[in-house]
C-alpha cells in the first residue's frame, strides 16, 4: 500500500505571491487614481527582445525536424550556453571553465535535490524574508524549521555591495 506524504497538510493555505497579488489588487481598488509598478516574480515591463524570439523559434523548428531533433539537453545544460557563460565571466577577469558551469531548470528543483542529501530529522534555519520555496520544501519533507527575522532589531540587515549594485 502506498502511503501519502502527510506533511503536505502542514503547508500554509496562502502562497506568498498570491497574497502580494491580492494586496496589490485591493490597493488599486481603493486608490484608482494611483499607478502600481509590479516588480515581483514574473512581472515584466517589456516584451522579449528580437534575439530571444528568434532563438525560441529556431529551437522549436529544431525540435520539429527529424534531422535536428535532439530531445533533452545534457544534464549540465547546453554546451554552447555553458561556453557562453564561461566567456562572460572571463571578460570580467574570472576564470570559469565551461565544465564548471551547471545550467538547471531552476532554483526550486535544485533546492529539492540538495535537500534530498540531508535527513528529514535535521532542523532548518530560514532567514526571513525568504523565498517561499525555502520554507515549503522543508515543510513538505517534515523538517523542523526555525524562522529568523533579518531586521534592524537583531542587527541582521544585509549590506548592499556597491560593486555588485553597479553591475545591476
Amino acid at each position: 500500500m502506498i502511503k501519502p506524504n502527510t506533511y503536505y497538510s502542514n503547508l500554509k493555505d496562502s502562497y506568498l505571491f498570491s497574497r502580494i497579488s491580492e494586496t496589490s489588487r485591493a490597493y488599486l481598488r481603493e486608490h484608482p487614481d494611483k499607478r502600481l509598478y509590479h516588480i515581483g516574480i514574473g512581472d515584466v515591463s517589456l516584451p522579449l527582445c528580437d534575439a530571444v524570439i528568434k532563438a525560441l523559434h529556431e529551437a522549436v523548428n529544431d525540435q520539429a525536424s527529424k534531422e535536428t531533433f535532439h530531445g533533452y539537453m545534457p544534464e549540465c545544460g547546453d554546451p554552447q550556453l555553458r561556453e557562453a557563460i564561461s566567456e562572460h565571466y572571463s571578460k570580467r577577469g574570472l576564470t570559469v571553465s565551461s565544465d564548471e558551469v551547471f545550467v538547471s531548470s531552476g532554483a526550486g528543483d535544485d533546492l529539492a535535490d540538495v535537500l534530498d542529501l540531508f535527513d528529514q530529522s535535521n532542523t532548518v534555519l530560514v532567514i526571513e524574508p525568504a523565498y517561499p520555496a525555502y520554507v515549503d520544501t522543508n515543510v513538505m519533507d517534515g523538517r523542523k524549521i526555525i524562522h529568523f527575522s533579518a531586521d534592524a532589531d537583531n542587527s541582521f540587515l544585509p549590506e548592499p555591495n556597491p560593486d555588485i549594485m553597479a553591475e545591476i
